[in-house]
């Protein structure tokens, strides 16, 4: 049986949690999901950031180590190289990543304000940089 890894990058608002939620509706993880208070709210707070994303990591591992079928991370990945952590974790335990970008345009579910969208428009890795990098191995994520 194949198992694959979804990893799907987007800007805010481009539909990257819908489209993770059609592909696996049960294991599906985003560093957002570490971001909620105890009534459910989401709170973004950047000082945590490295530690919701570890978080997101190690669900994905343990939901590769009991070898469920398809799974899906979906963060913004706006470097590449964001995501390399994934496809590492997805050689080592033999699934085949499957890099995806959200291009829908739709509303923030969190409110991230449109300037915060365009700064990173501005620095966005073209998913084509990850493709000829490794192609010609000098991918460095």
């Amino acid at each position: 049986m194949s198992k694959i890894l979804y990893i799907i990058r987007g800007l805010p608002g481009s539909g990257k949690t819908t489209l993770a939620r059609v592909l696996a509706p049960y294991y599906n993880v985003s560093a957002d999901d570490f971001m909620v208070d105890e009534e459910g709210n989401f709170c973004f707070d950047p000082e945590r950031l490295g530690e919701v994303h570890k978080r997101c990591e190690i669900q994905v591992i343990e939901w590769m180590t009991q070898g469920h079928s398809v799974i899906a991370v979906h963060n913004t990945f706006g470097h590449l190289d964001h995501a390399k952590p994934y496809i590492d974790m997805a050689s080592r335990y033999g699934y085949t990543p499957v890099l995806l970008e959200a291009q829908g345009n739709f509303t923030s579910e969190h409110g991230v304000p449109a300037q915060t969208i365009k700064r990173m428009v501005a620095t966005w890795d073209d998913t084509k940089t990850l493709y000829y990098e490794r192609k010609l191995g000098s991918f460095k994520g």
